[in-house]
This record gives structure tokens, C-alpha cells and sequence, in this order.
């Protein structure tokens, strides 16, 4: 139960912290819907995640582990289909702005923002959990 309640309360913080830098997030309804996308990716990664990791062992070693990059972005449309309301959007993020010089870190669209949006929340999640066993 432990393992529950903390994992949701990682994916809150991270798709906070992936709205707050990648500013790509709908959330319609504000908390609920984070709390809705944070529930549906919580379920995926304690009860799917690992019967799909098993069924694409083969694959993923094959491909030196970059089928995970895949699963987290399936877990993430999921998230989308699943909860109302919650939409991801294209990146557009300029990161450096001079007079006359803009330079944009991530412009993506469609499929592309839906895997840098997953990959950042899942690299977000994954740091949390290494805090916690520090």
C-alpha cells in the first residue's frame, strides 16, 4: 500500500515538474486531472509495466534496453486515452533569448513530444525512487 500511495505521489510531482519545463501539458480540470493522469500511470507502472517488461524481454535485450523508452510511452498514451482532460500538447520551449538570437531547445510535435514528455517524466520518477534509497 506503501508502494502505491508514494508512487503516485512521484508521478504528481512529475508531471508538475514536466508541465512546469516542457509547458506541453493540458490539464483541464487542474488537481483532478493530475491526480487522474498520476493514478492511471501509477496503475501502469506497478501492475502492467512488469508483465510487459517479461513479454518484451527478448526484444529488449536485443535492443540494449531502448524498448523501456517504448513502454513508458505507451504507458503515457495510455494516460491520455484513459483520463478526460488530460492532453499533451507540441513542444515549443525557447531557452536561449538574445536581442535578435532565439535559440529553441525542443520543437516537437505529435508522436515526439509524447516520447520527450514521457521520458521526462519517467527520468523524474526514476530519480525520486534513487532519492528515497539514498
Amino acid at each position: 500500500m506503501k508502494k502505491i500511495i508514494r508512487s503516485f505521489f512521484y508521478f504528481v510531482f512529475s508531471i508538475s515538474v514536466a508541465n512546469f519545463f516542457l509547458k506541453n501539458l493540458r490539464l483541464d480540470q487542474g488537481l483532478s486531472t493530475l491526480a487522474q493522469t498520476a493514478l492511471v500511470l501509477t496503475a501502469f507502472e506497478l501492475f502492467l509495466k512488469p508483465i510487459i517488461k517479461i513479454l518484451l524481454l527478448p526484444i529488449n535485450l536485443i535492443t540494449l534496453g531502448t524498448v523501456r523508452i517504448l513502454i513508458n510511452l505507451v504507458g503515457l498514451y495510455l494516460a491520455v486515452v484513459l483520463v478526460s482532460g488530460f492532453m499533451v500538447l507540441n513542444i515549443s520551449n525557447p531557452v536561449i533569448i538574445w536581442p535578435g538570437i532565439e535559440a529553441h531547445f525542443l520543437i516537437s510535435q505529435g508522436i515526439i513530444a509524447h516520447l520527450f514528455t514521457s521520458l521526462f517524466i519517467s527520468l523524474n520518477f526514476t530519480f525520486l525512487n534513487w532519492l528515497r534509497k539514498k
